[in-house]
C-alpha cells in the first residue's frame, strides 16, 4: 500500500484476550505478512479537562455560542469524551472521519474538523455551516487541566 492510504488491515493471530503488544501483521492485498516493527504500548487514555475554542473572522461573527471553554462532562460519544460550554453546545468526536465536532445536539456539527484526531487540539482544517453549505473557518483549540 501506500504511505497514508486510508484502507488497510492490520491483523494478531494472538487468541489473547487483552490487546497483543507484539506479532501484528499487515495485509497487502493478497496475502499477510509479519511487521516486527509495528507494537502496541497499552497506557492509560488522557483527556483535557477542558477545552477552549476560539475562532476569528466570519466563524466568529455566525458561529459565538460554538465558541468558549467546554469543560468535560461524564458522557461519552464514539469513543471519546463529551464536553459542553455554557452556552449548551457540545464538543464532541463524530462518526467516520469527520473528527471533532461542535454542535447543539450530538451528532449534530455547526463546526467541524477536518480528520479524525484523539484530541480537537491537533484539528486543523475547521469549518463552519452557514445554513447552506461549509466554509473554512479559522478556529483554535488548546486544552487544559
Amino acid at each position: 500500500g501506500t504511505p497514508g492510504e486510508k484502507a488497510g488491515v492490520l491483523h494478531n493471530p494472538s487468541p489473547s484476550k487483552s490487546l497483543p503488544t507484539s506479532g501484528w501483521q499487515y495485509f497487502d492485498g493478497k496475502t499477510l505478512h509479519d511487521d516486527p516493527t509495528l507494537t502496541i504500548t497499552p497506557g492509560p487514555l488522557s483527556f483535557a479537562r477542558q477545552f477552549t475554542v476560539t475562532a476569528t473572522g466570519a466563524a466568529a461573527q455566525e458561529r459565538p455560542s460554538y465558541l468558549g471553554v467546554f469543560t468535560r462532562t461524564q458522557r461519552w460519544w464514539h469513543g471519546r469524551p463529551v464536553y459542553t460550554n455554557n452556552q449548551e453546545r457540545h464538543l464532541h468526536h463524530s462518526a467516520g472521519d469527520d473528527g471533532w465536532m461542535i454542535g447543539r445536539t450530538l451528532g449534530t456539527a455547526a463546526m467541524s474538523g477536518s480528520r479524525s484526531h484523539h484530541s480537537p487540539v491537533s484539528e486543523e482544517n475547521w469549518r463552519y455551516w452557514t445554513g447552506s453549505e461549509d466554509k473554512p473557518a479559522s478556529v483554535s483549540v488548546t486544552g487544559s487541566d
